[in-house]
């Protein structure tokens, strides 16, 4: 009975050491990634939004490998500091007009954003079962 208990106990520090990194990497790739792509690249540059996606992307797919249990909802914890950013975009923006056509391909990326690094997740995580 104890030895169960404990097996719950170990597996609930697991999750949220995951979630952690998770979450930590996802405020790392915010950071990083977008600069270091318009410095690299420049402002006006085509790539950065597949980048984003193919960066989320590929690091749900370790995070997923290194927790399968987890899954696809490491997906949903790497891309946890969007939302509280978007929205303070849109609080800064708030006095200007804004044109929703032209920023609804932006919100689509996002939207990407979410779905690569979900589905990167829950592929890590089927890889690694499938290897155990």
């Amino acid at each position: 009975m104890i030895d169960s208990a404990e097996r719950v106990i170990e597996q609930r520090t697991n999750n949220n050491r995951a979630k952690a990194v998770t979450v930590l990497l996802g405020i790392a790739l915010f950071l990083t990634v977008s600069f270091v792509i318009s410095f690299a690249l420049g402002d006006d540059t085509s790539f950065d939004m597949p980048l984003l996606i193919a960066s989320y992307g590929i690091s749900g797919l370790i995070l997923g490998f290194t927790w399968p249990d987890m899954s696809w909802r490491l997906g949903l914890w790497l891309c946890l500091i969007w939302p509280p950013i978007l929205l303070f975009m849109l609080f800064l923006s708030a006095e200007q007009p804004s044109n929703w056509r032209r920023e609804l391909p932006d919100l689509f990326g996002y939207l990407l954003i979410l779905t690569a690094a979900c589905l990167g997740a829950g592929l890590g995580a089927f890889i690694r079962r499938r290897r155990s």
